[in-house]
Order: structure tokens, then C-alpha cells, then sequence
């Protein structure tokens, strides 16, 4: 968890003559661009697309996609009281069940703390949307075991190594492609 002075500034968003961002695309922006340098202080190699077309957001490594949600808090009327959530729509061009990538849901609070989620695609499975329903401090949720699990990029990256036959570069394999996994 990390302050979001960590985050690249809005300004280095600026795009040229023609193009306007919205706050929210602005605010994507810099979120992918925290985990990339999150990823590369672990050592990983990162390319970042910076398309919002694309099917997905960072390469890592130069084989595993990886695909950044970024979510600031909202409140929502519980029938007592207000409370804050965080919602993810995981709608992209990727399929879990053709290709084994990795999500990265990052909540951001109201005071600018970052609490990352790194969950792979396999374990989200089918699902179009994804709510912290409290604090990711207070969460005890399915997600609570993905907080900060940066470790999942290594054994995703596994999982497609030894189901791929070890090829170079990009490949589209699914652990749900053999029945080992099934």
C-alpha cells in the first residue's frame, strides 16, 4: 500500500493537438503506469500499450498480459448508513477461458492509498464486475488473499510456460485447455 504521490501526475498525461483525455482515462493512465513501475521494481520487464483499443494494458515480460482496473471510491446507501465501494468492470478482449492473463484491480482511497490486487484470470473466472463492498483495509472478502499477491505474476507466468512448451514470445494458452486443471 503506497501513497499516490508514487503515482505519476495528471500533467504527464497531456496529450497533443486533438486529442482530450477524460479525468478517467487520465486516472487509468496513471494507474497502469504505477503498476508498470511496480512490476519493473520487482524486476520485470513491461511494455506498456497506452491504447485504450488494445485487449489489454502491459505486457510483462514480453509474454503475459496483464489487464489494469483502477477504482476510486463511491458511495452507496446501505439502508442504515453510506458506504464506500469500489467497483471493477471487467469487461476487455480477453477470454480466461483461451488465455491465461493476470489482473491487477487496483483501489485507490479517498486519502490516495493504493491497494493493489493481483489475481489471476483463471480464479476471476466469468464474472463481468467485481465490488469491494468496505475498506480494502477492513475487506475480508474471496479478494482479500490477492491483496499485494505481486507473486501471481510468477506462477502465471509458469502455469503458460509449461503449457506452451516453453515458446518464445507472446502465446494464447488456457489452463482450461487441459484437463489437469480441470
Amino acid at each position: 500500500m503506497l501513497q499516490a504521490n508514487f503515482i505519476p501526475s495528471i500533467e504527464q498525461f497531456q496529450t497533443g493537438a486533438g486529442h482530450c483525455l477524460s479525468r478517467s482515462q487520465k486516472f487509468g493512465l496513471m494507474i497502469e503506469n504505477w503498476v508498470a513501475g511496480e512490476l519493473e521494481s520487482q524486476g520485470h520487464a513491461t511494455t506498456l500499450l497506452n491504447d485504450f483499443n488494445a485487449r489489454y494494458d502491459i505486457l510483462c515480460n514480453g509474454r503475459l498480459p496483464i489487464e489494469v482496473k483502477a477504482a476510486k471510491p463511491y458511495p452507496q446507501f446501505t439502508g442504515r448508513s453510506w458506504r464506500d465501494r469500489w467497483q471493477f468492470r471487467l469487461t476487455g478482449g480477453l477470454d480466461y477461458r483461451k488465455q491465461d492473463f493476470v489482473y491487477v484491480l487496483v483501489c485507490v482511497d479517498s486519502a490516495g492509498v493504493i491497494y493493489p490486487y493481483v489475481i489471476p484470470s483463471a480464479h476471476v473466472g466469468a464474472r463481468a464486475t467485481i465490488c469491494l463492498t468496505s475498506h480494502p483495509k477492513k475487506y475480508g472478502g474471496w479478494l482479500r488473499q490477492y491483496l499485494n499477491a505481486w507473486h501471481f505474476i510468477g506462477v502465471v507466468e509458469n502455469w503458460r510456460r509449461r503449457l506452451a512448451g516453453d515458446q518464445a514470445g507472446p502465446v494464447q494458452v488456457s489452463i482450461f485447455d487441459y484437463e489437469v486443471w480441470q
